[in-house]
């Protein structure tokens, strides 16, 4: 809680919330990253970088599949909320399809 943290890398972040992520998952619980923020603070970079300095997701699914596993079953979703909107960041186009919804 500085008034002006220094500024933390992508392999900080990856290293800070990326490593239990993943190592959780592998030991088969549920896991999510959910990045949450006002427009324009970060959470789009943070979540998947850039060609030369890639985020969490670039990082989590290179250490995820460059390992060997007896077997593995992997499932996703990648969904944005936005003004109390809910969309499918796998499938946009979702025309003829019924709207998601958030339950609580």
């Amino acid at each position: 809680d500085e008034p002006h943290a220094p500024p933390i890398t992508q392999e900080q972040v990856y290293e800070a919330i990326g490593q239990n992520l993943l190592a959780n998952a592998l030991e088969g619980f549920n896991s999510c990253l959910f990045a949450y923020g006002q427009t324009g603070s970060g959470k789009t970079y943070t979540v998947l970088g850039h060609e030369r300095d890639p985020g969490l997701i670039p990082r989590l699914c290179q250490n995820l599949f460059t390992q060997e596993y007896e077997e593995l079953r992997v499932s996703a979703s990648f969904l944005e909320i936005y003004n109390e909107q809910l969309k499918d960041l796998l499938n946009p186009q979702m025309k003829g399809r019924k709207p998601l919804y958030v339950h609580q």
